[in-house]
């Protein structure tokens, strides 16, 4: 990401709590010894995060 905004930023540091609090729930954290579902599932809630929190900030942009 080229020259993120603040609301950008904000969205990854929430993303990667996110997924610290996932990899927090495995047993090991060790991305070499993942399975294809933890490692898929740890993509997708540092995506989900991401774009969650990205569409919260925005919203409370909105002029009207």
């Amino acid at each position: 990401m080229i020259d993120p905004t603040p609301e950008e930023q904000a969205a990854l540091k929430h993303a990667a709590a996110m997924a610290g609090e996932y990899l927090e729930s495995l047993p090991a954290t060790d991305l070499a010894t993942f399975t294809v579902e933890q490692y898929l599932t740890l993509i997708e809630v540092a995506v989900t995060g991401y774009l969650d929190e990205l569409a919260r900030l925005q919203a409370d942009d909105i002029p009207f």
